[in-house]
């Protein structure tokens, strides 16, 4: 009885969150609510900051400022070859991209005390305060076991560019 109880609890709480907008809803591409976000992703160079474009068949989800408060108005969550967060802040003429962090994972795995992960490269971009990054500043972190890498806190984009290109015709383990 008391097991049954606490299934019938977990479940509507989890109902309950979900319908009070407190998870990421799952979107087509083309739903109408993402139009002014593609806008304000259109309005900035992303390539230069080291992101790669948004692919046809990525999966979207959109998190409104319910969870975070203040930092953002919206924020997109894309997973396809990367996984990606962009945030934006609601303007009077519709959204301003804010910030961008891209995840992309690399064929090595390595070892650390919660287990085997793939080594990976997390670029991020902030015109206002998300992450804790400098702000106006492209922030490469890497995890991994990768010597050219490793250890390293201040990575550019020239540094870590070879070795993305190199991920990207790697066979993962």
């Amino acid at each position: 009885m008391r097991r049954s109880i606490a299934v019938i609890v977990i479940v509507t709480a989890t109902a309950c969150v979900a319908a009070c907008g407190l998870t990421p809803e799952s979107l087509g591409q083309s739903d109408e609510r993402l139009v002014p976000l593609w806008a304000a992703i259109n309005r900035v160079d992303r390539e230069s900051l080291g992101f790669t474009p948004i692919q046809p068949s990525d999966a979207v989800a959109l998190e409104g400022r319910e969870l975070w408060g203040d930092d953002y108005d919206a924020m997109l969550h894309i997973a396809g070859q990367s996984s990606r967060t962009i945030a934006f802040r609601k303007t009077s003429a519709g959204y301003e991209w804010i910030g961008e962090q891209e995840t992309r994972q690399g064929p090595q795995l390595y070892t650390t005390p919660d287990g085997q992960f793939h080594e990976e490269l997390v670029i991020t971009y902030e015109l206002q305060s998300i992450s804790g990054v400098p702000l106006r500043q492209v922030h490469v972190a890497y995890s991994g076991d990768d010597a050219r890498l490793k250890g390293r806190a201040m990575l550019t984009l020239a540094d870590v560019t070879p070795i993305l290109q190199e991920w990207a015709t790697a066979k993962p383990q």
